[in-house]
C-alpha cells in the first residue's frame, strides 16, 4: 500500500528545510522530497493499519518541524539563505 501527500509552502527554502528536518525519520518508511515550494511525502506499508500509523507519525514530525520553522526569527532564516547560496 502506498500514500502520497504534498503540501505547498511560501518558499522553496521552507520546503527544503522541512524535508531536511524529516530526513532522519525517513529511513525505510517515508520518503520526503522538496520540489520548489512543494514538500512531497511518499509512504509505503504492508497494511492499512501500518500505513495509517506511519502517516500519523510522519505528519506529527512535520507539524513539529513547521512550528519550529515559524518560531525561528526571520533574520535567522535570511542568514541560512546566504549560507546556502
Amino acid at each position: 500500500m502506498r500514500a502520497e501527500l504534498q503540501r505547498e509552502y511560501r518558499s522553496a527554502e521552507e520546503a527544503l528545510a522541512l524535508a531536511r528536518a524529516l530526513a532522519p525519520d525517513d529511513e525505510g518508511y517515508v520518503k520526503s522530497n522538496a520540489r520548489g515550494r512543494r514538500l512531497l511525502l511518499s509512504v509505503e506499508a504492508k497494511s492499512v493499519g501500518e500505513l495509517r500509523r506511519t502517516l500519523e507519525d510522519a505528519l506529527a514530525c512535520l507539524s513539529g518541524a513547521e512550528r519550529t520553522w515559524e518560531l525561528q526569527a526571520p533574520e535567522e532564516r535570511d542568514e541560512g539563505e546566504e549560507e546556502e547560496g
